[in-house]
């Protein structure tokens, strides 16, 4: 019923709408409401610089700079960054950094992009290639105590706390190396 009273007339009257046209069925209107929210609310909560996420991929997608498209030879950036955020992010900002010294160099060379990729991937260092290197560089010309010393110090630290990234050793793992060097009186000299 539409109030007729703006028009003048006195009383209500019935209006009948037809629609002609064709609309989707709810259910199938429903989910495409749902999936676009769900695609925004991912779209947003990412929130990582030059970066889009596709099918649950991040992507790194910068374009470049017209004053080096030329240059650099090609005009946008796309690389694939994988789908845990923590490690796009990381790769993200990592690569972002690079390319902004590339384009900001006075000779703008073409650059494999998988190749400032690798070098930017953080790289897993354990404590037996640390403990290698750190022979290798440091250890030439030493004596044989020097190198007894460091193995037998990499040997109680691999009991204490295990073999694994240097990078994620805590507090803790300090505290069990150090009781545990008392019960090595060869290090204890």
């Amino acid at each position: 019923m539409v109030d007729a009273l703006a028009s003048g007339a006195s009383s209500r009257m019935g209006v009948e709408v037809r629609v002609f046209s064709w609309a989707p069925h709810f259910r199938y209107k429903q989910l495409i409401l749902n999936e676009n929210l769900v695609r925004e609310a991912l779209q947003v909560s990412h929130n990582l610089p030059h970066t889009i996420l596709r099918s649950g991929s991040f992507v790194f997608n910068r374009r470049v700079p017209k004053a080096v498209v030329q240059d650099f030879g090609q005009e946008v950036v796309r690389v694939k960054l994988g789908k845990d955020q923590d490690q796009a992010r990381v790769l993200a900002e990592r690569l972002t950094q690079r390319l902004d010294d590339i384009w900001a160099s006075p000779k703008v060379r073409p650059v494999e992009i998988k190749h400032i990729l690798d070098a930017v991937v953080p790289r897993i260092v354990t404590l037996d290639d640390a403990v290698e290197s750190y022979l290798m560089n440091k250890g030439q010309g030493r004596d044989k105590n020097f190198q007894k010393v460091v193995r037998l110090a990499h040997r109680m630290m691999t009991n204490a706390a295990g073999n694994r990234d240097v990078h994620s050793y805590t507090r803790e793992d300090a505290r069990a190396f150090s009781d545990q060097s008392g019960s090595y009186p060869e290090f204890v000299k």
